[in-house]
């Protein structure tokens, strides 16, 4: 039950690391290029492909998070401790943040 619980933390971390890579780096920039694509083809290109990362990322987040997920509330079922608390913490917060830029749910 021990390796379910380090899988289980192992995607929630992967989750969130993309998540804050997302918010701190991805999104701003696809953002600004967004506003400011009066700039050619080369300016549009560099939008697609940060249009393309953040789509990506959001996959990854949201796989990753629902199978840390998952997996989380599995080990908590099994066995009660701080770890898989964490864990489900983690990947809820993680596909929040999935839900809050990719979906437009907040906007």
């Amino acid at each position: 039950m021990k390796i379910l619980q380090i899988i289980a933390l192992l995607l929630a971390l992967v989750a969130v690391g993309t998540a804050v890579y997302h918010i701190v780096e991805t999104e701003p920039n696809r953002e600004s290029l967004f506003k400011n694509r009066r700039g050619g083809a080369a300016m549009q290109t560099l939008w697609h492909s940060y249009e393309s990362a953040s789509d990506t990322q959001g996959i990854v987040i949201g796989i990753s998070g629902l199978l840390g997920l998952l997996l989380g509330v599995i080990a908590l079922i099994k066995r009660r401790g701080p770890i898989p608390i964490i864990t489900v913490v983690l990947a809820l917060g993680a596909l929040g943040i999935v839900l809050a830029t990719k979906t437009h749910l907040f906007s």
